[in-house]
């Protein structure tokens, strides 16, 4: 069976001003993308990222260690709230996310539903999934929506527990098999 995994970006500098698709990888970033390096070692036969900055980065810094090919695919990107403000708050902004995972089928901020973007998400892994093991490098609140949908987790802890990066293992068959929280 073969393996394929899935992993959140590494640490953006994050800067109010910019888009978060725009964010790119902050000095621990740089780190954290060294640690996954070290947890794929051997593992991959090429990496597929998001378009987003902070992805294609830590995407970039991984397969040029491990000389691997490097893909990307927007429908690996974030649940699409380009439109929306920055959330200074960070209790304001878990409240808005927990409220997309509790209704999925309302727009709650951004311009798509929590599962339209779990549908676009899952089109485009799916593509993939048929094929030798891959790496995808991808976000928090999508990566979140899958993994519910392929367990019984809630995609709101499973928010809540991912770090930057993550490391998330699948099967061929999109079973989960593993969740590390940190890399």
């Amino acid at each position: 069976m073969e393996r394929h995994f899935l992993a959140r970006h590494a640490r953006p500098q994050v800067c109010s001003d910019t888009p978060s698709h725009e964010w790119e990888l902050s000095p621990e970033g740089r780190e954290g993308a060294d640690r996954l390096v070290r947890a794929m070692r051997s593992e991959i036969s090429s990496i597929v990222t998001s378009t987003e900055t902070k992805a294609v980065q830590t995407g970039q810094h991984v397969a040029k260690q491990l000389d691997l090919p490097l893909h990307q695919n927007p429908d690996l990107g974030e649940h699409r709230r380009a439109n929306e403000p920055f959330f200074h708050d960070p209790s304001r902004f878990s409240s808005t996310i927990r409220r997309l995972f509790e209704y999925p089928d309302q727009v709650i901020f951004g311009t798509e539903t929590a599962n339209e973007a779990l549908s676009r998400f899952s089109r485009a892994l799916s593509g993939y999934l048929g094929g030798p093991p891959c790496l995808f490098i991808t976000h928090g609140t999508v990566l979140s929506l899958y993994v519910a949908s392929i367990s019984d987790r809630s995609g709101f802890e499973v928010w809540s527990s991912l770090g930057m990066p993550c490391l998330i293992t699948i099967s061929s068959e999109a079973s989960l098999l593993d969740v590390k929280t940190e890399v």
